[in-house]
């Protein structure tokens, strides 16, 4: 990070001192430096918002080269909106901005291989690695050192040394104190290693009867300066992206967080308002002569509400264009297929290219639907795929969407097979865990391009 802002300043320094002093042969204000700091602390809370020197392996969904320049000019258009505001932006050159924004963006996407490229090679080379005692026994034991060995093929992990206590049903003919002496003695030999190896986290893993010996095992490894930590007993319950949660002196195992925060929800609201109020008055003629070629085509309104499962799985009211001469909305709903007597002559274009979904545009203004989000599906489809695959029904964990992460990833269209609608699901759950606002932008700029137009939608 400190290499990261020394870069960007001194880039912008030596940009200005060629474009102005140089170039142009003129003479800079002292006001580049307020410009040059907002820019700066802008884009560094951008960078650490999206955790972006963290997990410097992990590519992550939102942290491709696209959405890392996205974080660049969010920080470049922030420092141009607070200079338009104090009426100061006329004292900067547009050319050195520009040019500024740019090799800021190349220094981001240079450096960033480079530490990859750097970290990726020390760990293959042994550094930088984590060094993991293991201690527990039966199937916990197992398991953790299993999903371990993974890690530590890709590099992260090193696992110093594994201790197995033997299970208390095989060792029924001993006496407490015997299996009490068992376990001191693998402790003992845990702190005479973490004295003398670099060792940095001891985890303890043991099956939930095995209680008393948990106790025992962390009140003698709390004496050592390392991370503890347990693996719970918790059969086949996924603790993976697990954390505590502090209820004042009181904690509790969080096995799942709330998808999008409280300040996260303002800001998407907002993002759906500007967004859908834009949309609304950019595709408004369009949308009148959407109208008039549906009521010329066939009979019927133009118009077709359709009850869909929304947030918490709340009914919601989606509003589309007809394009279909029925207006299915019960417990029977037939997917639309290729050559679909009943789709119009309008219809059939309309599907192709997504514009039946403009009015759905209406149900954001309203606060039924995002502008990004899980594509809701009919009442009857809801039902039978909640049935059929195990985490469907996780995707009501936000507002549906207009568009979303599998739209733009070419799942759209008529379901054939479950696995298509589980691919569906995975990348549904996918933007649900990872939903950034950068994310957001990226799914609604990529959306023209990836998601309108497709061979699949009839």
């Amino acid at each position: 990070m400190v290499v990261d802002v020394a870069l960007v300043v001194a880039s912008a320094v030596l940009i200005k001192y060629l474009y102005i002093s140089i170039y142009l042969d003129a003479e800079a204000s002292s006001s580049y430096a307020s410009c040059i700091l907002i820019v700066t602390v802008s884009l560094l809370a951008g960078l650490r918002r999206q955790n972006y020197y963290e997990d410097i392996l992990k590519p992550g969904v939102w942290r491709g080269y696209f959405s890392l320049f996205l974080i660049v000019a969010f920080a470049f258009g922030l420092s141009l909106f607070v200079l338009f505001a104090i009426k100061a932006s006329e004292q900067f050159s547009r050319g050195w901005f520009t040019s500024w924004l740019l090799v800021t963006y190349a220094i981001l996407l240079v450096t960033r291989v480079g530490w990859r490229t750097a970290y990726a090679r020390l760990l293959k080379n042994g550094y930088l690695r984590t060094a993991v005692i293991v201690i527990g026994s039966g199937e916990p034991l197992q398991n953790t050192v299993a999903r371990l060995r993974d890690e530590e093929r890709r590099g992260p992990v090193s696992i110093a040394a594994v201790y197995a206590l033997d299970p208390n049903e095989a060792r029924e003919s001993e006496s407490q104190i015997d299996r009490n002496s068992h376990l001191d003695g693998c402790l003992q030999q845990i702190v005479m290693q973490c004295q003398t190896n670099s060792v940095s986290d001891v985890i303890v893993a043991l099956p939930a009867s095995e209680k008393d010996t948990l106790c025992r095992a962390v009140a003698h490894l709390r004496l050592l300066p390392v991370n503890v930590n347990i693996v719970p007993d918790f059969g086949e319950l996924d603790l993976s992206s697990g954390t505590v949660r502090s209820y004042g002196h009181f904690g509790a195992i969080g096995v799942q967080r709330i998808p999008i925060s409280e300040w996260g929800v303002f800001v998407k609201k907002i993002e759906d308002i500007v967004i859908a109020t834009i949309a609304l008055f950019v595709f408004a003629p369009a949308m009148c002569l959407i109208a008039i070629a549906i009521k010329l085509d066939s009979p019927g309104p133009v118009f077709f509400r359709q009850r869909r499962h929304g947030f918490n799985n709340k009914i919601i009211h989606v509003l589309k264009f007809r394009t279909m001469t029925v207006l299915e909305d019960g417990q029977q709903v037939v997917q639309a297929s290729k050559s679909d007597s009943r789709v119009t002559r309008v219809g059939r274009i309309l599907r192709r290219t997504s514009l039946d979904e403009l009015p759905q545009f209406l149900n954001v203004l309203k606060g039924d639907m995002s502008v990004v989000g899980p594509r809701p599906h009919a009442l009857a489809h809801n039902d039978y795929y909640s049935r059929l695959l195990e985490n469907y029904a996780r995707r009501h964990r936000v507002k549906p969407g207009i568009t979303g992460w599998a739209q733009i990833n070419g799942f759209r269209g008529e379901v054939l097979e479950a696995s298509q609608m589980e691919q569906r699901v995975k990348l549904d759950l996918e933007y649900i865990e990872n939903w950034a606002i950068w994310l957001d932008i990226k799914i609604v700029l990529m959306t023209p391009i990836y998601g309108f137009i497709s061979r699949k939608a009839y």
